[in-house]
C-alpha cells in the first residue's frame, strides 16, 4: 500500500511539505529530540530550508523520542514563543552562525537591536 494512489492522495493533505505556500506567513516552531531512537535529528535537512517564512528549531538535548525528559525546557521555549505569537509581536528573537570545517570553530551572532 505504501506505493498505491490512495496513500499518494493522503500524504497531500496529511503532509505539510505539500502545502507551503499556505504556511509561508504562519510562524513555525519545530521541536526534534537530539536522542530520538526512532529519528534522527538531522531529518530536518530534508525540509527545513523548503519552510517558507518564519521557523525556528529547537532540538531538545538528552531526550528521547517522547521528550519526557526535556519537558521543563521545551515548554519554557514554545511557551514563550506562542506567546509572543498570540500577543502579536512580529519579531522574535534570532541568531547567526558559523562553523570552520577546517578548525572546528563555532561563531554564533546574537543581534543586539532585538526586543
Amino acid at each position: 500500500m505504501f506505493d498505491g494512489e490512495k496513500l499518494a492522495q493522503a500524504w497531500e493533505i496529511i503532509d505539510p511539505i505539500h502545502f507551503l505556500d499556505r504556511l509561508e506567513k504562519v510562524p513555525k516552531f519545530i521541536t526534534v529530540s537530539s536522542d530520538d531512537e526512532f529519528m534522527m535529528m538531522d531529518q530536518t535537512e530534508f525540509y527545513y530550508d523548503k519552510l517558507k517564512g518564519e521557523k525556528h528549531l529547537l532540538i531538545a538535548p538528552n531526550t528521547e523520542h517522547i521528550m519526557v525528559t526535556g519537558i521543563p525546557d521545551i515548554l519554557s521555549t514554545m511557551t514563550t514563543n506562542i506567546r509572543s505569537v498570540m500577543l502579536g509581536k512580529t519579531k522574535r528573537s534570532t541568531f547567526s552562525y558559523n562553523y570552520n570545517n577546517e578548525t572546528g570553530a563555532l561563531s554564533v551572532t546574537v543581534p543586539l537591536d532585538q526586543d
